[in-house]
């Protein structure tokens, strides 16, 4: 195994994600734009959910629309999202434990992201959940 961390855990089954400090990409983005989408609850654009990912410090290497777009993309095959039309996409639903998971993941990615930037992870607040909710 390569030394590419600092690293995170998901504690739920002890996978790690490996990337730079503050470059996230594959599953934890994934998770972070569903778990983004699922609170939005409404039609979002990319260059919003781009913003929005560079407050929870996402840094993009290259085309942060492109890497957003490609990421959705999957999310739509794997009936989460979909794309009402072009450069929007809502949130449709998943299992309740498979958003459970998704939201455990994207806290625990968020918190990786806080401390790689010297700030001290924390509890996340209170916020909206969408378990349950059908689309």
């Amino acid at each position: 195994m390569s030394n590419r961390c600092p690293c995170g855990t998901w504690e739920d089954d002890g996978r790690t994600f490996h990337g730079s400090s503050s470059a996230v990409r594959g599953l934890p983005l994934r998770y972070l734009i569903v778990d983004a989408l699922c609170t939005a609850g409404s039609g979002v654009r990319v260059p919003e959910l781009v913003s929005l990912l560079e407050e929870q410090g996402v840094e993009f290497e290259n085309r942060p629309s492109k890497i957003v777009s490609d990421a959705l993309r999957w999310e739509v095959k794997r009936g989460r999202v979909s794309r009402p039309r072009r450069g929007v996409y809502v949130f449709v639903g998943a299992p309740p434990s498979t958003l459970r998971r998704i939201q455990r993941r994207a806290v625990a990615t968020r918190d990786f992201l806080r401390a790689a930037d010297g700030a001290s992870v924390f509890a996340t607040s209170e916020r909206q959940s969408c378990i349950g909710t059908e689309g």
